[in-house]
């Protein structure tokens, strides 16, 4: 029974030392067992404890630097040791009571156990290793650049590790660098702004709230100065680590080597090593310090580690890749020839891997390493196990002493590291005690990605402030982009910048010849995704064109130097080989580290072996000699670089440090406010050795695009360089991968060409994917490299924007482009001769046909070498020209017929050409006589010369041939009009057989193509003076308004329709050869906006036909014209919405719906038409029946009379319905075409208008007068039969019962202005009534007096109810209620006060709205009622009795609670035991 009790009281006292801090309650639980002896020796050990515990943390106080765990040969290894010493000194003082405690306790387990002899066992455990590197910056699981929420950052590795922990507490995490720079957040704020510096930095905050063991220095952490390492090594609660990094001057580590943690009785040391490539990147900021290579340093800190502190497990986190050419670099070496290392976490290189890799002993050691940016974590499990002796009196001999030396392993202030690291000395003393070491008997390395995870909220708490300040900082607007600066890339996953010049990288090197007034300037593309769109330019967009916080550096350099710099750079290619279709690049050279120079002009031929690439290097247009002096601007990184190789001089010219390059950019871009991609790139280098031509490239890029398997376009395993595998056709072809139809053997003359025609000064893009626009085509034809660029005439006029230069600026482009050969159209001569003559000079403009006093006014054909092969480009112009531009025009020139000037010219030129390549502008309409049309010429040569090699590029016709027309040997090929499609042609021969592939590119797929910014700048300089012109005024005072709303305009007459169309109609009495026009119409759909009072400028005409169509007249029949306005007036009527009622006009006629073919037409004419009856259904064949006349006005009477069905009529339109546009396919036929319709309305409107400068063709535009047009809406030229049918007489009758009614009508119920209108209707028809008037002239009198009336504003409703409202008692309502409700009363008083006002307009709406507001707000009063107040009387909740758990102590209090149910049963037992006994 003694030896039970003894038992009993010895566990409850072991139990009682090991709860630490509830010691005291297990205590007072002893007592009442039995023991003083007990109470002793726990009243005891609880003091000695405490004493120890507050020493050490009274001397932590007193010196601040004891921050950081133990490491050997650390610059703070004496303070460790010092601190150490005191802490044994106090233990030394309160030795006696310590030892006595002990003492005491050994007898009493002695005697509780049961004397046996010990034997062993094996004890296993698992420790978990945690690694991260690179996280470069990224602290929240946010991407600053996007503005979103990414698989990145701390916040992520936080929840990865509460996830390991909550599956193993036994885990540590480690970080192996890299982690201070890389994201906004640290570079330019937390990294290197002097105002943070007070904080503590972020990323160090974060790693704090996840609990790091330890952070070995990435060389990265170097960019900002030692200052800041040292900062952080302060803010952090554990060490910094780099074993094989010393300062000079002393010898000493500059930071820890290495630090020591016991995991649940196993000791681990981690060892931290830095790549020794500092120096190289960061010069002056490292010269203070020395870095050894790192596998000498290795085996160095291993022996002090072993000798030291024999640790279980040695984990080593090294800032270096696996592999790297420098032996000393190579964290593989270490691996190799340190066997002593058990584990090993990698970083630098951004490579994701886990493997197993045998040391010198061939032992395998796990190692990983995640990519970057906090993307995933490395976890390394190691199965641990010893043998240990099985013996209770010794395990409980453990337990006590480290219960004596051991205080909370959770503490994390830095006053309580000193005292963990004490204790866990002492445990380590005592876990070494009599067992065998820890073996490791398994590791498994794998990685856990980020992806899944969510943002540790803890993280995020701590880092809130920093995260918040970052996003304030780049959202700030430092300039303006005019366009995108990088253009699209033609095959995904290659970029663009590396491939030819560019805007973006131009940007970064005029910056730093700006800044640094360099010849030269070298920059990188530094992600392979960078780009900068127009647009809004924030800081985030500089952050993603230029990384890092480089500074600038301006050296000296000779031409010889720059050439093998140069040449250096050129080994980014891989070597062309044949049958590729794209370049790619050396997945040995990073993406980063490949530099395009300005300042120079270079060729890179990759066909040629590394070394003899660089050809053609030039500065200033003079060959680059060896002893030639230059000077260059770079980033301090990349002269580092550049001086250890010798390729510039040793000493900088001037340095920017600390300012960075990237605010320079910043600085550059906020003083010129726009930065336009045009005015930046400079086309200093060009890639030339790569005929990536091949029938298969497309069917390859198509791939590419898609995503197909086995036409990836790859990157570098570290994911550092894009590209590094060519697309090869013949090794895809091995694969299976290309269809037969693309290998067909190449023939002996192969080509490719890329065509236009009928652009008609289609400059710009068309945002909604109409044309494409020459900045656009350029950088598509710089894409596709075809060996010919053709043009099939019509190209320079149509558009005002073009119109405006008369053609030049579409000439300029164009030769930017550039052509080997264009047509002259007939629209190329609407400017006149001469300035057609200006253009051939500007183009290869050809016509072999054209002919002015009895010579060529055009070269006849242009000879053309390319790939080696010589094309003969011949021109023809179509005959129709000498009517289809305004006759001065050609006034002499003749043009004779195509098909005999073609043949001659092929006899001519057969021996001096390889293939015959016609531009021609004839066309296939069937309306143009045959002998004159490009289908024809095709046919009639493929049958005279059947060998020859021949191809049409036509134009003319506005024809669409998506597949080419072939005839025989013969190709004719035409791409539609204004620039919709791009022409394709790829040409091969086999002998005299051809195989043509011809295809169209619709605008729609050059939405995402960049525009060419020399281009681009062109344009934008025309569009500029462009605008300028626009703002000239054509009428200084518009009286009237010309109704241009789509509303009206397509489904009735408007007076600006009319006024169009009246133009058209004048210009058509003299303007064309034909015979004078007898009609004139527009579409209501190429009316596009109205045209107000007041002030219209050019810009205002234009903007009412934006379309550029020309003039154009056509022969119709009688029989025709009513077909036309049947199709013109077939759309279904309205009906309200919901419903099927019928909408009714003024007229009480059933109104129709909208369409854009609805016409407009001139004076000359006059529709009836009744919409009671079916219209046309063109789809289901069904015929119109609502035109019942249509009338012409006889030019000589001047009467109207019914149109003759067989009689021929001149009708005047826009070019795109005389070709049957919008539906109309009863027209076409042969036309005659004239100047543009803006022009021709421009020019009536000055002369209508009283302006002495317009210059309409025909005077009789004096007949016009503006302010005949003053009703919007009339019924004067497409009448509604209603309004016709009615018995003589009937129209006075209505307009007198409109006038009595009218009469009726109060002024005072009514808004002045609106009553003013309605009063002037009036009284003109009482004064119509008085005279003798026709009954036409009545029904409109009738007509104006009764829209005049519907258009009053009444103010009847709103008056009565204000006089109501006014009658109510303010003190009979609630204060609230009634001021809402005075408010809407004063409001309805005061739009009253305006309603008397004739210049205020006031619209129904408005007054309805005031009506309602004002009801509502009356309904809404609420009366004053009385009501008892009640008092609440407050209740006082009164402090509970007793000591509660204050805040932080619920977890104790239960653990007390828990431990007196735990004593009360143990008590229990043993007094029935005792009661037993």
């Amino acid at each position: 029974m003694r030896n039970y009790k003894k038992s009993m009281i010895t566990l409850l006292s072991t139990f009682a030392l090991l709860t630490g801090s509830v010691g005291p309650s297990m205590i007072t639980f002893a007592e009442t067992v039995d023991s003083k002896k007990v109470n002793t020796i726990v009243e005891e050990n609880q003091k000695t404890v405490q004493s120890t515990t507050d020493k050490k943390s009274e001397k932590v106080e007193k010196d601040p630097t004891i921050t950081k765990e133990s490491g050997a040969e650390s610059t703070k290894e004496k303070t460790v040791e010092t601190t150490e010493k005191e802490v044994a000194e106090t233990k030394t003082s309160e030795a006696t009571a310590t030892t006595e405690t002990k003492e005491e306790a050994k007898k009493v387990l002695k005697a509780a156990s049961p004397e046996k002899e010990a034997d062993t066992k094996k004890e296993t455990k698992k420790i978990t290793i945690l690694g991260s590197s690179d996280v470069h910056g990224n602290v929240w699981d946010y991407s600053y650049e996007d503005n979103a929420v990414a698989d990145v950052g701390f916040a992520r590795i936080g929840s990865i590790v509460k996830s390991v922990k909550a599956e193993n507490p036994n885990t540590i995490i480690v970080d192996a660098g890299d982690n201070l720079q890389g994201t906004l957040l640290t570079d330019d704020i937390y990294s290197s702004d002097p105002e943070y510096q007070g904080v503590t930095h972020p990323v160090i905050a974060a790693m704090n709230t996840i609990g790091y063991t330890s952070m070995s220095l990435g060389n990265h952490e170097f960019n900002f100065g030692l200052d800041l390492i040292k900062k952080v090594e302060v803010d952090a609660k554990f060490p910094l680590l780099s074993a094989n990094t010393y300062v000079k001057a002393t010898g000493e580590n500059f930071v820890q080597p290495y630090t020591v943690k016991t995991v649940d009785g196993v000791k681990i040391a981690v060892l931290g090593l830095t790549i020794p490539h500092v120096p190289m990147w960061d010069g002056d900021k490292v010269k203070s310090l020395d870095f050894k290579p790192l596998n000498t340093e290795a085996k160095k800190q291993v022996k002090i580690i072993n000798e030291k502190e024999k640790p279980d497990v040695i984990v080593a986190a090294i800032h270096a890749g696996l592999d790297n050419s420098d032996p000393g670099a190579a964290a593989r070496n270490v691996i190799k020839e340190v066997p002593e290392i058990d584990a090993f976490v990698l970083g630098h290189d951004h490579r994701e891997f886990t493997e197993m890799i045998p040391d010198n002993t061939g032992k395998a050691k796990p190692a990983g390493a995640v990519k970057d940016t906090g993307s995933g974590v490395v976890r390394i499990d190691l199965e641990l196990e010893r043998e240990v002796a099985k013996d209770v009196k010794k395990a409980t001999e453990e337990i006590a002493e480290k219960s004596a030396e051991t205080t909370d392993a959770k503490t994390e202030t830095t006053k309580e590291k000193e005292s963990a690291k004490a204790d866990e000395k002492a445990t380590d003393k005592a876990a070494d005690k009599d067992d065998k070491e820890w073996k490791i008997k398994e590791a498994t390395p794998s990685i856990i990605s980020s992806k899944g995870f969510a943002g540790d909220e803890d993280v995020k708490a701590a880092t809130l402030e920093a995260h918040e300040k970052t996003q304030e900082y780049v959202s700030g607007v430092v300039g303006q982009a005019s366009a995108n600066f990088l253009p699209k890339e033609e095959v995904p996953g290659i970029p663009e910048a590396q491939l030819r010049p560019t805007a973006m990288i131009s940007l970064i090197n005029n910056v730093q010849r700006d800044v640094t007034k360099s010849d030269l300037a070298a920059s990188a593309l530094f992600k392979a995704d960078s780009k900068l769109d127009a647009g809004d330019i924030k800081y985030s967009d500089v952050f993603n064109i230029y990384k890092y916080p480089n500074t600038l550096v301006k050296a000296g350099m000779n031409g010889k130097q720059l050439k093998q710099y140069l040449e250096n750079q050129a080994k980014y290619y891989q070597q062309y080989k044949k049958n590729d279709v794209t370049i790619a690049f050396n997945e040995k050279i990073r993406v980063y580290n490949y530099d395009i120079v300005s300042g120079v002009k270079y060729k890179i031929d990759i066909s040629k072996p590394v070394g003899e690439r660089i050809v053609d290097l030039t500065f200033k247009d003079k060959p680059v000699t060896d002893g030639q002096k230059f000077t260059m601007a770079m980033n301090n990184y990349r002269f580092e670089g550049m001086v250890k190789d010798g390729l510039v001089d040793a000493t900088p010219l001037w340095e920017s440090d600390p300012a960075t390059l990237r605010g320079e950019i910043v600085k550059y871009i906020k003083e010129k406010g726009t930065i336009k991609p045009e005015e930046e790139i400079e086309n200093s280098f060009e890639i030339i050795g790569a005929d990536l031509k091949h029938p298969a490239r497309d069917y390859i890029i198509e791939q590419v695009k898609k995503g197909t398997k086995g036409f990836e376009i790859m990157a570098s395993k570290d994911g550092r360089t894009p590209n590094v595998r060519k697309l090869n056709v013949d090794e895809l072809a091995k694969q299976g991968l290309i269809p037969d139809e693309y290998l067909k053997e190449k023939g002996d003359f192969d080509f490719t060409i890329m065509h236009t025609n009928d652009m008609h000064g289609r400059l710009q893009y068309d945002e909604k994917g109409k044309a494409i626009g020459m900045a656009k085509l350029k950088t598509f034809k710089d894409e596709k490299k075809p060996t010919l660029m053709l043009d099939g005439g019509d190209s320079v006029q149509g558009l005002a924007i073009s119109n405006f230069t008369k053609g030049l600026t579409m000439a300029t482009a164009m030769g930017m482009i550039p052509y080997d050969g264009v047509a002259a159209g007939n629209h190329e001569f609407d400017f006149g001769y001469d300035q057609a003559m200006k253009l051939k000079e500007m183009l290869p403009m050809v016509s072999a046909n054209t002919m002015k006093d009895g010579k060529n006014s055009f070269k006849t054909h242009e000879i053309v070498e390319k790939e080696g092969k010589k094309f003969a480009i011949i021109g023809l112009t179509t005959p129709e020209t000498a009517f289809k531009t305004h006759p001065n025009n050609v006034k002499g020139v003749e043009f004779l017929d195509p098909i005999p000037v073609a043949e001659k010219m092929i006899k001519s030129l057969d021996k001096k050409t390889d293939a015959f390549i016609f531009v021609t502008h004839l066309g296939i309409d069937k309306t143009t006589p045959a002998p004159w049309r490009g289908d024809t010429l095709a046919e009639e040569l493929s049958k005279k010369f059947p060998k020859e090699k021949i191809i049409i590029i036509d134009g003319h016709s506005h024809s669409e041939l998506r597949e080419g027309k072939q005839y025989g040997n013969v190709l004719l090929a035409q791409t539609g009009n204004y620039l919709n499609n791009v022409g394709m042609i790829d040409v091969s021969y086999k002998g005299d057989k051809p195989t043509f592939k011809a295809r169209l590119v619709p605008a729609a797929e050059f939405k995402e193509v960049v525009e060419n910014p020399e281009v681009k700048g062109i344009i934008d300089e025309t569009a500029a003076k462009f605008k300028e012109e626009m703002d000239k005024v054509v009428i200084e005072n518009n009286p009237v308004h010309l109704e241009g709303d789509a509303k009206f305009g397509r489904t009735r007459e408007t007076n600006l329709g009319n006024i169009i169309a009246d133009s058209l109609y004048d210009y058509g009495q003299t303007g064309f050869t034909g015979g004078q026009t007898d009609l004139a119409m527009i579409n209501g759909g190429g009316i596009r906006t109205s045209i107000n009072q007041g002030k219209v400028t050019k810009a205002d005409i234009l903007a009412v036909l934006p379309f550029g169509n020309t003039i154009a007249q056509i022969d119709v029949t009688g029989k025709q014209l009513k077909e036309m306005f049947e199709f013109s007036l077939r759309s279904p009527v309205q009906t309200q919405d919901g419903t099927n009622e019928v909408v009714l006009d003024e007229n009480g006629m059933p109104a129709l719906g909208r369409n854009g073919g609805f016409l407009q037409v001139s004076h000359s004419v006059k529709v009836l038409y009744d919409t009671n009856k079916p219209g046309e259904v063109p789809e289901e064949g069904k015929k119109g029946q609502r035109v019942h006349s249509v009338q012409i006005k006889n030019r000589k009477t001047g009467k109207f009379e019914e149109v003759d069905d067989k009689k021929v009529y001149k009708l005047a339109t826009n070019d795109f319905l005389a070709a049957g546009g919008d539906g109309y396919t009863m027209l076409g036929g042969k036309r005659e075409e004239g100047p543009s319709m803006d022009v021709i309305f421009t020019d009536f409107l000055k002369e209508i208008a009283g302006d002495t400068d317009g210059k309409v063709v025909s005077m009789k535009a004096k007949e016009y007068n503006i302010e005949d047009y003053g009703e919007a809406t009339p019924y004067s030229r497409l009448i509604p039969s209603k309004a016709q049918v009615k018995p003589e007489g009937t129209g006075e009758k209505e307009l007198q019962n409109l006038v009595t009614e009218s009469k009726k009508l109060t002024a005072t119920n009514f808004t002045a202005h609106s009553w003013i209108a309605f009063d002037k209707e009036l009284k003109v028809s009482e004064a119509l009534l008085k005279e003798d008037a026709t009954d036409a002239e009545y029904v409109a009198q009738r007509n104006k007096l009764a829209q005049a009336k519907k258009d009053l504003v009444s103010i009847e409703e709103l008056k009565n109810l204000v006089s109501e409202s006014e009658k109510l008692n303010e003190k009979d309502y609630t204060k609230e209620s009634w001021t809402g409700f005075s408010k809407e009363l004063a409001k309805a008083k005061a739009m009253l006060k305006d309603a008397t006002n004739k210049d205020k307009e006031i619209s129904k709406e408005e007054v309805a709205r005031q009506v309602t507001s004002l009801e509502k707000a009356k309904k809404s009063l609420a009366k004053v009622t009385t009501t008892t107040p009640t008092t609440v009387k407050p209740t006082t909740t009164k402090p509970t009795g007793g000591k509660l758990p204050q805040t932080g102590e619920k977890e104790n209090f239960l653990v007390v609670v828990g431990l007196i149910l735990l004593g009360s049963s143990g008590f229990y037992v043993y007094k029935r035991k005792d009661e037993a006994a």
